[in-house]
């Protein structure tokens, strides 16, 4: 796609490495300028995501704020709860045309949304859901050709070998 014609996209995210994972992965599938907007709603907001909407924006610390001005995205992509309510609030703000996509189930009616993808496991089902078999991440044909690169090293490697992925600190533990 030409850079003229390429979309102008937002991801918005807590602070989960996860949720900014697929928020990414996604945006760097579709292409365009990406920017990304970290999210963290004061209480009561942050437990009442994605219900409590007025005055949402307002509530996020500057450094939020500073980035949810124009020009306005052409796609704005949330993944997790606290996105899914800052989604809902972009949408009423913007007055330009806005595709908005919440990645993950956002525990509320999907139709807020203009697309939602879901896990299986959320058994999510509406006319505008996707359903997804895992997280959506950024593995491509590039991704496996580097990988693959490594691959000599690993055959020499005695056998069996047993892998354990260990991600990032969170709110219950720091790693």
């Amino acid at each position: 796609m030409p850079a003229a014609t390429q979309p102008r996209i937002w991801t918005l995210t807590d602070q989960a490495a996860g949720n900014r994972q697929q928020a990414a992965a996604l945006a760097l599938a579709l292409g365009g300028a990406t920017t990304h907007v970290p999210l963290r709603f004061p209480q009561p907001w942050r437990a009442l995501a994605p219900r409590l909407l007025r005055y949402a924006l307002s509530t996020l610390p500057i450094a939020s704020r500073t980035l949810l001005v124009p020009p306005w995205p052409d796609i704005a992509i949330g993944c997790g709860r606290q996105s899914a309510l800052a989604l809902r609030a972009l949408k009423r703000t913007v007055e330009a045309p806005l595709f908005t996509v919440q990645i993950l189930d956002p525990r509320i009616d999907p139709a807020a949304y203009d697309l939602v993808i879901a896990p299986l496991h959320d058994a999510l089902t509406a006319p505008n859901v996707l359903t997804s078999l895992g997280a959506l991440n950024a593995i491509d044909a590039a991704w496996l050709d580097a990988a693959r690169r490594h691959a000599p090293a690993l055959a020499e490697l005695a056998r069996p070998i047993t892998t354990v992925l260990i991600g990032g600190s969170h709110r219950q533990a720091r790693l």
